[in-house]
């Protein structure tokens, strides 16, 4: 049997018909999702970032807070108390002790805290425990580095900025991690600082013997810009303020 082309046509003009339809009622509840889901991601953004402030938005699983803008990246040590305050974590490197790398640097992440989201200090905070691997190497040599860096705010990515960017700043702190007397008044000052940011902290292990530590800066690192780091003075950097507001 041999069926002509408008047989064919008379067979398939129906269904096709059918078939547009579906297709633009498809395209219709796709376009409508698009609509939906594009103005949830808009007022999810408006939420963090609401009219008239451009400011860095930080939610790394701690506490969650908004601040004002960094201050000018020829303003140093301002940029640098600047990252270490909104910093919720860094990577601190150490000198290994560890079978197979000894004398190997050594990285790895550790929440931190300066002050409370309104109160900089100036001085990393931490909250260690002897279990931990890193600390094994701080109890043979306290010589650390720690570094920070912008690209765990919102900045970087509201600039459109590589984390490995010059303007995407970071900064690198070296000294020497000390361990706070737990009756001292340092240690009430250490754990208002990380609690208020971490509050998870307070539901850790209590069998783990967790003590506080700051680090003793020593040398400041700066890249926030091109044309290569600055060595920031830790006189100049604690004698400046993170935000431009404050005195």
């Amino acid at each position: 049997m041999v069926v002509k082309y408008d047989e064919l046509d008379d067979i398939m003009g129906p269904r096709s018909g059918k078939r547009r339809h579906s297709c633009a009622g498809l395209l219709i509840v796709t376009l409508l999702l698009f609509l939906v889901t594009g103005l949830s991601a808009f007022a999810v953004w408006k939420l963090c970032f609401p009219s008239g402030t451009h400011g860095v938005f930080v939610d790394n699983g701690a506490l969650p807070h908004h601040y004002p803008p960094p201050p000018p990246h020829s303003e140093y040590a301002a940029v640098a108390r600047y990252i270490i305050h909104i910093s919720d974590w860094a990577s601190m490197a150490t000198i290994s002790t560890h079978p197979g790398i000894p004398g190997y640097p050594f990285a790895n992440v550790f929440s931190i805290s300066d002050g409370g989201p309104s109160n900089s200090t100036g001085t990393p905070y931490l909250y260690l425990t002897e279990l931990e691997l890193s600390v094994h190497d701080i109890k043979k040599d306290s010589r650390v580095s720690l570094t920070a860096s912008l690209a765990q705010s919102s900045y970087c990515r509201q600039q459109r900025l590589d984390p490995q960017d010059p303007v995407c700043a970071h900064v690198i702190l070296t000294g020497e991690i000390v361990k706070i007397a737990s009756n001292s008044s340092e240690a009430g000052v250490a754990m208002e600082a990380l609690f208020t940011r971490h509050p998870e902290m307070m539901d850790w292990p209590q069998d783990h013997g967790w003590f506080f530590a700051r680090l003793d800066i020593q040398h400041i690192y700066l890249l926030d810009y091109f044309g290569g780091a600055q060595v920031v003075d830790p006189a100049d950097y604690y004698a400046a303020q993170p935000f431009p507001s404050a005195t």
